[in-house]
């Protein structure tokens, strides 16, 4: 039946939760709509605040527009072209072909910024113990240099 999907895992529950700001007794039916949530904004702004601080002026000057600009685009009050929805994935190293307006990203577990995979680079080799640390050294040694 549509609509009727798979349990969420415990991990994809945290996710939902810290995306949306609801907790998980929530988490059930349409959400998107359900919560009122238009994707294109939720990815915008989920994709913009995983960069760094202070490199919002970067970016938009990448894309060539104002930095007042994102933020409307973040706010939900103006909508990116079609050209500059492919930019910013391009920017942000989507996959080709992501469409901004139905897929929600904001909702993925893996790392998309260049910040998030850092952060999750640095969260799991704080978490591994030294055996680990040890067999992939060597690895991430040849990989970073």
């Amino acid at each position: 039946m549509e609509g009727q999907g798979e349990d969420l895992t415990p991990k994809e529950k945290k996710v939902l939760e810290k995306a949306m700001g609801f907790a998980s007794e929530e988490l059930s039916g349409d959400l998107l709509e359900k919560h009122d949530r238009e994707v294109l904004v939720e990815n915008i702004r989920y994709l913009i605040d995983g960069l760094p601080h202070g490199q919002k002026k970067e970016f938009a000057a990448k894309l060539g527009v104002d930095v007042t600009t994102v933020s409307r685009w973040i706010a939900g009050a103006q909508r990116p072209t079609k050209k500059k929805l492919e930019e910013i994935g391009k920017y942000f190293g989507l996959p080709p072909g992501t469409n901004l307006y139905s897929e929600p990203i904001f909702l993925w577990t893996e790392p998309i910024s260049e910040s998030q995979m850092k952060s999750w680079i640095t969260e799991n080799i704080q978490k591994a113990d030294e055996k680990t640390l040890r067999e992939v050294f060597p690895a991430l040694r040849r990989l970073l240099k």
